[in-house]
């Protein structure tokens, strides 16, 4: 039986940075999915002889004889086949008709009892895209062009050291105006600076990628366990081989918040008691607080966790952590001795253990809030389903993996 030959025309195969190993990488792009995919040499040699192979005949062992050949390396049907599995499970080929119908019947089923796994998983982060940007940030880019230059960004930190400076000289009057801000109408002041400083950081996550010349698929907001905050859509940054051109769109948004908090605290120090200043006030201390507590954490999947990805090279952090972590646990309590998950990155198991930590943290701290202060039967519901999905599914997990390798 000939191999699949239809490969949706829309995928977009870029060349992109090397793996670890020096060993070249193209990323495939489902504009329909918005996904990208990693792929090595040779899954890029069975695309390019899907498409160029006419042979109607041609099935996995000829064509890894035809690649092997033309590469002079060594290729095998097996190789062949799960990739062609790879496509067709992800729907990358057209389907039509017959083989349409079949497909269907043979996803319908997993699908179904997929349902409701995949709410207790999604349903803590729900995205509601509120605006397709890119011809908006089009126009805005020219006017900003300026703040990508290095120098402002030393005029930014100069700036901070003289607010800084002068903030210390009257720095009791500066802690007592914080502490006299823990009033409702002081928190309807700081709502309101955050929520303007969180548009201004989305905008700075936007305009960085359009900066290199990423699209902007959606920004809107987003429901973590039903407390809204905004969010921008820059997976297209994935198109991008620089490291360093990615971390920088993941900072950019913080490296806002921080200049915008740096210009606020310097006018802090000139202006008269009045709503000026208040507003000033809580720009410059919201937009800190917010920034350094929340978005540079690389405990949660949050601006941080993005940077130290890309700036360590580990892509899928979370995932490899995980392993690497699940690896010394087995060693630790069995002592299997089989050899670790990666070489070279053992900070990954500290790494993993904090994140398990932090985030249990984090969500039975939300679900008691919940109780305390809203619904308590809601309460009761989201912690029932964290214990199901943070602690119940994972170590049900790890107890049929050391079942099944009990005589090791």
């Amino acid at each position: 039986m000939g191999l699949p030959r239809d490969l949706r025309q829309d995928l977009e195969l870029i060349e992109t940075a090397p793996y670890e190993d020096g060993a070249p990488r193209w990323r495939l792009h489902d504009p329909v999915a918005n996904r990208f995919f990693d792929l090595g040499w040779l899954e890029v040699e069975v695309l390019r002889e899907l498409r160029r192979n006419r042979d109607p005949d041609l099935d996995s062992e000829g064509m890894a004889k035809i690649i092997a050949q033309r590469a002079n390396v060594i290729c095998n049907s097996q190789q062949i086949e799960g990739f062609i599995e790879f496509l067709e499970e992800n729907a990358l080929f057209w389907m039509a008709g017959e083989r349409a119908v079949e497909k269907r019947k043979k996803l319908r089923e997993p699908a179904s009892k997929a349902f409701m796994l995949k709410l207790v998983q999604q349903y803590l982060f729900i995205r509601i895209p509120l605006l397709h940007p890119d011809k908006m940030l089009d126009e805005l880019l020219p006017l900003v062009q300026w703040a990508f230059r290095p120098a402002i960004w030393w005029l930014i930190a100069l700036n901070t050291l003289i607010a800084l400076y002068l903030t210390s000289r009257q720095l009791d009057f500066f802690l007592n105006t914080f502490v006299s801000y823990f009033t409702p109408l002081g928190l309807i002041y700081f709502s309101g600076a955050v929520i303007l400083a969180k548009i201004l950081h989305e905008f700075g996550h936007a305009l960085a990628a359009r900066h290199f010349g990423c699209s902007v698929r959606t920004m809107g907001v987003a429901l973590l366990m039903f407390w809204p905050i905004l969010y921008t859509d820059t997976t297209d940054a994935w198109r991008l081989r620089s490291r360093r051109q990615r971390a920088l769109i993941g900072f950019a948004g913080m490296a806002v918040e921080l200049g915008l908090a740096s210009f606020c605290l310097l006018l802090w120090n000139f202006l008269p008691d009045g709503f000026l200043r208040t507003v000033l006030f809580m720009l410059s201390t919201s937009t800190w607080i917010m920034t350094l507590a929340v978005n540079l954490n690389p405990l949660m999947r949050f601006d941080g966790y993005y940077i130290l990805s890309d700036l360590s090279g580990v892509e899928n952090l979370q995932e490899r952590s995980n392993a690497m972590g699940r690896w010394k646990l087995r060693q630790w309590i069995f002592g299997y001795g089989t050899p670790a998950p990666e070489d070279g990155k053992r900070w990954l198991i500290p790494f993993s253990f904090m994140v398990w930590i932090w985030r249990l943290t984090v969500f039975f701290g939300i679900c008691y809030l919940v109780y305390s202060y809203f619904f308590k039967a809601l309460g009761v519901v989201l912690a029932i389903s964290q214990v199901f999905r943070l602690i119940v599914m994972p170590v049900g997990k790890e107890i049929i993996f050391w079942w099944e390798n009990r005589a090791n």
